[in-house]
């Protein structure tokens, strides 16, 4: 799963009519998956044909490059970012 492209977005954010925030992502990568694949488990329930699934210890990691400014033109910013999550689960 690694190597993996999302799409590149950019969305405006109204704060009444104070302020206008426009964000774009773009670029973004996913440069990390891991889980704990002796613990995770997915099954089939075959009275109810539901899906469970369960997923434990799962790491992602994503780099990203942002633009972020405003109007008025308060904000002005832009740069490289990384997005990590740890340790975490699903449960489903």
């Amino acid at each position: 799963m690694n190597g993996l492209k999302i799409n590149d977005f950019c969305n405006e954010y109204a704060v009444g009519e104070f302020l206008t925030t426009n964000l774009c992502i773009k670029n973004q990568n996913l440069k990390e998956f891991s889980m704990n694949r002796d613990n995770s488990k997915v099954a089939i329930n075959p009275e109810s044909g539901s899906l469970s699934m369960q997923v434990d210890n799962m790491t992602l990691e994503f780099s990203l490059e942002f633009s972020l400014k405003s109007k008025p033109e308060w904000l002005n910013d832009s740069g490289n970012g990384l997005i990590v999550v740890k340790n975490t689960g699903i449960t489903l």
